[in-house]
C-alpha cells in the first residue's frame, strides 16, 4: 500500500516527510543523535514503573511533599525547560530552540533577557553531584535550520554526549473534532511503525509532544506537575531562594503575568487539548492523565494525582 493512502490523508504524509527530513538535517549540523522510543521506555523498564511525570515550572509545584518527591523519583520524570532552577533531577530533560524578542535585540546582534536567563540557568547543572549521579537524557527539540549551534553551550560536552534531537507532526485541525480526528491517526499509524519515534505530536506546546512520547512508549499514568497554565507565576517567584541558590538574580520568561502563552494567541488553549487527549486516551483505555496537584488551575480540567 502507498504510503500516502496508508495515512489517510495527504497532509499527515506531507507533513511526516517533511519533518523526518528536517530532523535529519539539523542532527547532521549539529551532530547530534536522534532520538528513538527505546530511549524512554527502557527507563520505564529500568524504574519498573508505568508512570511518567511531567514537570513544569508552575508555583504549585511548591505544594510536592518529600513523600511525593519520593514518589516523583520512583517513576520517570521529565523536566521541562527552566526546571534546571529546581534541586530536584529528572531522568529527562526537554530543550527546545529560545525565540528572540525582536523588541529585546536577535539573536544575530544582543543577547535577550530571555535567552540570557535560559543560558545561566543551564550554566554549570551537568557539575552538580546529583546530576551526576542521575544522568539526565536531554531532549532537544528540533531547531530552526538556521539557527546558532549554541543551545547545548552552556552544558559543554555533557551536552553533546548525552542530547537527542526529535521533531514533531503538527496539528492542522481547526476545531476539537477534528484533534480527536488527528489523534487517532497519529496513534493508529504510530503502532503500525508509520510514523518515526522522533516525530512527536504536537499543539503547540513542549507537553503535548512529552505526553505524545509517553504514551508511545507505553506508560499508562502521566502526571503534569507543576503545569498550571491559567496561572504563570513560577515557583522562583514565589520563592526566590531558588534562584539564589542557582546563583542567579532573575530569571525573564516570554510569558504574561495573567496567563501562560500555550492558553492564548493559538488555535486552542493547552488546557481544552489537554483535556481532549485525556477523553481520547481514556476511550481507548491506554493512558490517564492527571493534574499533579490540587493547587494547580489544571485540576479543574484533569484527575488529581497528589
Amino acid at each position: 500500500m502507498h504510503k500516502q493512502q496508508l495515512f489517510g490523508t495527504p497532509l499527515l504524509f506531507l507533513e511526516v516527510t517533511r519533518q523526518r527530513s528536517a530532523v535529519r538535517a539539523v542532527a547532521d549540523r549539529f551532530s547530534l543523535p536522534i532520538m528513538s522510543g527505546e530511549l524512554f521506555s527502557s527507563a520505564r523498564l529500568r524504574k519498573n514503573s508505568d508512570t511518567l511525570f511531567i514537570l513544569g515550572s508552575g508555583e504549585s509545584v511548591l505544594q510536592l511533599s518529600e513523600t511525593h518527591w519520593a514518589e516523583v523519583r520512583e517513576g520517570v520524570s521529565v523536566g521541562v525547560g527552566a526546571w534546571t532552577i529546581h534541586p530536584f533531577v529528572p531522568d529527562f530533560l526537554a530543550l527546545e530552540h529560545i525565540n528572540p524578542n525582536p523588541e529585546m535585540g536577535t539573536a544575530n546582534s544582543t543577547e535577550t533577557l530571555v535567552e540570557r536567563s535560559y543560558r545561566q540557568a543551564l550554566e554549570g547543572w551537568h557539575l552538580r553531584d546529583e546530576v551526576k549521579k542521575v544522568n539526565p537524557q536531554i531532549l532537544l527539540f528540533r531547531p530552526p535550520a538556521t539557527s546558532p549551534r549554541d543551545r547545548l553551550a552552556p552544558l559543554g560536552d555533557y551536552g553533546l554526549k548525552n542530547s537527542w534531537l526529535y521533531g514533531r507532526v503538527g496539528s492542522s485541525s481547526k476545531t476539537l473534532d477534528g484533534l480527536r480526528a488527528e489523534l487517532d491517526r497519529y496513534f493508529k499509524w504510530s503502532s503500525l511503525s508509520a510514523i518515526p519515534d522522533y516525530l512527536l505530536f504536537d499543539t503547540g506546546a513542549t507537553i503535548s509532544r512529552l505526553i505524545s512520547l509517553g504514551v508511545r512508549t507505553g506508560f499508562k499514568r502521566i502526571v503534569l506537575a507543576g503545569v498550571d497554565l491559567r496561572d504563570s507565576r513560577y515557583f522562583w517567584d514565589a520563592s526566590p531562594g531558588f534562584l539564589a541558590e542557582r546563583g542567579l538574580e532573575r530569571f525573564t520568561t516570554s510569558e504574561t503575568p495573567s496567563a501562560h502563552s500555550t492558553e492564548a494567541g493559538k488555535r486552542f488553549a493547552t488546557s481544552d487539548v489537554l483535556e481532549t487527549l485525556q477523553q481520547f486516551l481514556t476511550i481507548r483505555n491506554q493512558t490517564t492523565l492527571y493534574s499533579g496537584h490540587s493547587s494547580s488551575w489544571l485540576s479543574s480540567r484533569l484527575p488529581v494525582y497528589f
